[in-house]
């Protein structure tokens, strides 16, 4: 924490004068940066390779996950600059520049990576906020991102379509929600699906059968200073997601192996299926949350009860991409960087 704001030894005082001389020269180059932020799975450096902008400049790329950035943020006589230093990467790509220390100011970010995690350990917020105060921009949005690090106020944005709409056209899976564990008096039908704070990817869920169940889960709660939300629990035999880059739509149903009622996480198989027009429409919808959302996912379930699909949550800039189509989604994503580049940093210019 101290050497996010600056505070420290001589050593640390010495860094910041060599990046203030390498602001100086970094201007003067006729070059945009761009960071992306990413576990390291895919590697950035050679889907962006000799990439440049419409009027000829040049991009240098740089990849590091929140764990290995650090950074301080500056505020010169024209506008706040954001200085990076970005620590070698565990699993660098060969041929790359993630095995060294590297000094970044970032003109442009690509997040593809959960800004905060499990562990009070692996919450970067911190990081987000020095880019929002440089003002950075960002696919997705730096305001989407923070939102998105709560999953009640996600829920609060799909339950203002959903009244919009309706449940027919915006069929939301029915949820309460506790701020402490006093208020845990009123549940949906049994069985419900309880989920604890933030976390995501299965992590803090729990299937309950019924009322006492319930009771000492919230003694456990008790223990903690963390929100929680009930649902009622669906049996499904398959999920669906719907996926949303720029103007790029795919659909894909995900059957579950791996005998888990966690039909989210384990083994599953996945095949892509036709986008239909009310697909089409939860996406689309979703897509305008927090002032707008380049990449979107949208999960639902397919209830075996009643036949009918429940939307039970929407994913943001992380969302994970199919095997068979990674490649192609990263070259869709590649050219909205680009665009959207080529928009704040030529198109804005000539204006």
């Amino acid at each position: 924490m101290l050497k996010l704001f600056g505070f420290g030894d001589n050593s640390e005082n010495k860094v910041d004068e060599n990046l203030s001389g390498h602001i100086g020269e970094i201007k003067k180059e006729n070059v945009k940066k761009l960071l992306i932020i990413d576990p390291g799975n895919t590697n950035w450096y050679q889907i962006f390779k000799d990439s440049k902008l419409d009027d000829g400049t040049s991009i240098q790329i740089e990849q590091a996950d929140w764990s290995e950035i650090s950074m301080t943020c500056y505020m010169p006589p024209s506008s706040s600059t954001c200085c990076c230093t970005l620590c070698p990467s565990l699993k660098p790509h060969p041929n790359t520049s993630m095995n060294r220390t590297r000094m970044f100011q970032p003109d442009f970010l690509l997040i593809r990576s959960e800004v905060r995690g499990v562990k009070p350990s692996q919450d970067y917020r911190n990081i987000l906020y020095g880019f929002e105060y440089a003002d950075i921009p960002s696919i997705n949005s730096l305001t989407s991102i923070y939102n998105f690090c709560e999953r009640p106020l996600i829920y609060a944005q799909l339950l203002k379509i959903h009244k919009r709409l309706g449940q027919t056209q915006f069929p939301l899976i029915q949820q309460y929600y506790y701020p402490v564990h006093e208020e845990m008096l009123i549940t949906p039908s049994y069985p419900i699906v309880v989920k604890m704070g933030h976390a995501h990817a299965g992590y803090g869920k729990i299937k309950l059968d019924n009322h006492k169940q319930f009771e000492d889960f919230k003694t456990c709660v008790a223990l903690t200073s963390c929100y929680v939300t009930a649902e009622t629990f669906l049996d499904g035999d398959y999920d669906i997601r719907i996926q949303k880059l720029g103007n790029n739509y795919r659909a894909f149903k995900r059957t579950a192996v791996s005998g888990s009622w966690k039909t989210n996480t384990g083994t599953s198989f996945i095949e892509s299926i036709e986008m239909t027009k009310q697909f089409k429409m939860w996406a689309d919808e979703s897509s305008k949350l927090f002032g707008g959302l380049d990449i979107v996912t949208v999960d639902a379930i397919h209830c075996i009860t009643d036949d009918k699909l429940y939307i039970l949550e929407v994913n943001g800039t992380s969302s994970g991409f199919g095997d068979y189509c990674e490649e192609e989604d990263n070259k869709i994503l590649k050219e909205m960087v680009l665009e959207r580049m080529n928009h704040l940093f030529i198109d804005k210019k000539q204006k």
